[in-house]
């Protein structure tokens, strides 16, 4: 329920009320801290949960948010979407996240749906927030979740991230390893390679290497094994062990608890920055929920 951005969510809070929030999350933040423990926060900056009057519609109309003669952009699937290419929404965001940075001591941001950010943008957020903490962890998801009305060649997407210090998750590896998210389409872990064309050998093998360029593939996604996330599922969509029995209903609990290892074996063997989603690594199901 993204509002005004810099305030921390007070659902899990022992007492959201009177500053309490704003205190348990900084003591828990130092405690990791203290542990060794890095804290990365997750962000959503391409819309607000509500826009005909959140206070930026209010205070400048139609400048916060993408509009055009049909109303609102919805690129988000939430009804609206910021308008980061121009200057002070940008400078909003920038602000955010140097508060969050400065303030809270964080190590890392996870962007939600980047494709709706505008590339400069992002390369500015690259530089500000990489010459205060250079070891920061920066990551996002390079797409969106509809249309926009920004131009194509203004948006950030999958490659754009190249040699700015920012990792992108890689969704066909993931695809050709398991099949779609939410089917019953099977992968690379269900079938082996006798199933794969060409194409999806080649997304296969070429994901176990990033899909870093070099001379003999200098089109390739990253620049650096450190610009791609590689993962088997992340908080939307079937977890791994209900993708596993939707997708091999005749498997036996053996057969796929192999499977879930040989898709750790892959995973976290592959070049780039493994992601395991809570509760994947030790089987968890979520029932076929895939929200």
């Amino acid at each position: 329920d993204t509002m005004l951005f810099d305030v921390p969510e007070g659902s899990y809070s022992n007492d959201p009320q009177n500053g309490n929030r704003i205190y348990e999350l900084k003591s828990a933040i130092h405690t990791l801290h203290q542990h060794g423990i890095r804290v990365v926060l997750d962000v959503v900056y391409n819309h607000t949960y509500e826009f005909r009057h959140c206070a930026y519609q209010r205070m400048a109309p139609n400048y916060f948010y993408r509009v055009s003669e049909h109303g609102f952009s919805n690129g988000s699937g939430c009804g609206n979407q910021l308008a980061t290419e121009r200057r002070m929404v940008r400078k909003r965001v920038l602000d955010s996240l140097l508060f969050w940075l400065e303030e809270y001591r964080v190590d890392g941001f996870r962007f939600d749906l980047m494709g709706l950010f505008d590339q400069a943008t992002v390369q500015t957020i690259s530089k500000e927030l990489l010459s205060r903490r250079p070891d920061l962890l920066l990551y996002g998801e390079p797409w969106s979740a509809g249309e926009s009305i920004l131009p194509e060649s203004e948006r950030f997407g999958k490659g754009k991230q190249r040699g700015l210090g920012i990792a992108i998750f890689d969704d066909e590896f993931k695809s050709v390893l398991l099949g779609e998210p939410n089917g019953s389409s099977t992968g690379y872990i269900q079938n082996g390679t006798p199933k794969l064309d060409e194409n999806d050998l080649y997304t296969l093998l070429s994901g176990i290497c990033a899909s870093v360029a070099c001379a003999h593939h200098p089109g390739k996604l990253a620049d650096s094994p450190s610009e791609i996330i590689h993962y088997l599922v992340t908080h939307d969509n079937l977890i791994l062990r209900d993708k596993l029995e939707h997708s091999l209903p005749d498997s036996d609990e053996a057969q796929r608890l192999d499977l879930t290892c040989l898709a750790f074996n892959i995973l976290l063997t592959s070049f780039g920055i493994p992601l395991i989603h809570s509760g994947t690594e030790f089987y968890r199901t979520k029932f076929r929920n895939d929200n």
